[in-house]
């Protein structure tokens, strides 16, 4: 008798995991990381098109190094780097084709938001949503690379 006093004694004084608490920190890390998304987004593509008008004879990839230099405070070196890395992280599969500037929002919103919340180690929300929210198709649109 004393023994199943305990056993069911134990079951109420441990605390159950996860619960309402861990789903409303959850629902608030997913509102931070597509607002997040979301301002890098138009901050991004007000970059590009002060870029566009200042250099109307760029290709787009030249334009996108700017932006990320200019968004970051990084070199051309770096700004390079970066998108080969958005470059393979959105734009090589299922299809190779060329970076966009959702590409570049995409991968920046989500590294940004990632270093900034250290103790976060996965995004909880599809960003690639918000940012095609946020720029114009036409600038979301990619032509193959054969």
């Amino acid at each position: 008798m004393a023994g199943d006093a305990i056993t069911s004694n134990a079951g109420l004084a441990r605390r159950p995991c996860g619960g309402l608490r861990s789903l409303i920190a959850t629902g608030f890390l997913v509102w931070r990381e597509r607002r997040h998304a979301a301002r890098a987004s138009d901050e991004l593509l007000a970059l590009y098109r002060a870029a566009s008008a200042i250099h109307p004879n760029f290709a787009d990839r030249e334009r996108y190094q700017l932006v990320v230099m200019t968004r970051t405070g990084c070199d051309a070196a770096a700004a390079r780097v970066i998108l080969d890395c958005a470059q393979d992280s959105f734009a090589e599969w299922p299809v190779r084709r060329e970076l966009t500037l959702c590409d570049v929002a995409h991968y920046l919103s989500m590294t940004e938001f990632l270093k900034a919340h250290e103790g976060e180690s996965w995004i909880h929300t599809n960003l690639a949503l918000v940012v095609k929210a946020r720029i114009p198709k036409e600038l979301c649109v990619a032509r193959r690379i054969p």
